[in-house]
């Protein structure tokens, strides 16, 4: 079946743009993650959205071909299995890609409790797109020494990072973040 294929395809192409840089994050490929990813990632979705719906198409043209032959589609429940599975997976992530954007206009950022010896600091990172954005940039800043941390606020923009300044400096936290593959600076002051 034609379809069901298309649907798979889809499937994985739409999901690639929060799935890629996750698994980039886990093996170590910090520097790719973020910016080929976040640059293509309405792309990918746009091309996810049209190949289920070319998926469904073929399905029912396929469907209605055997119907006038009086003939069985072959596999027909596996086939609607992986149609809505597609389906349902490109509705996920284009789910996750939206979220930010409502929420941006719908709240405000909320500060983060710090104790005394500890400061936090709110960097300002573009490039992120969708929730999964957040995962190549919390596994690197933890990674460095005296990071206590980190909160992701793609709806804004943000990164807000609890830390001991004996340990680690603001520039190494904004290099960490720009090593993902996403731009960060220090804020203005």
């Amino acid at each position: 079946m034609q379809s069901k294929n298309l649907g798979l395809i889809s499937a994985l192409l739409g999901s690639v743009c929060c799935v890629g840089p996750a698994l980039l994050a886990v093996f170590g490929l910090f520097g790719f993650a973020g910016g080929f990813f976040s640059r293509y990632h309405w792309w990918f979705i746009g091309l996810g959205v049209v190949g289920v719906a070319a998926a469904w198409w073929q399905y029912a043209r396929e469907k209605r071909k055997l119907h006038a032959l009086a003939a069985r589609m072959r596999n027909e429940g596996t086939t609607r299995a992986i149609l809505a599975f597609a389906t349902a997976v490109i509705v996920v992530v284009l789910g996750f890609s939206v979220y930010p954007l409502v929420a941006r206009q719908a709240s405000a950022a909320a500060p983060v409790a710090t104790t005394a010896s500890l400061k936090t600091i709110t960097l300002p990172v573009s490039g992120m797109d969708c929730v999964m954005c957040a995962v190549p940039i919390k596994a690197r800043l933890h990674q460095l020494a005296g990071v206590h941390q980190v909160n992701v606020d793609v709806t804004h923009g943000q990164v807000s990072v609890n830390y001991d300044p004996h340990q680690v400096k603001p520039d190494q936290l904004v290099a960490a973040i720009n090593s993902t593959g996403y731009k960060a600076s220090l804020p203005k002051p």
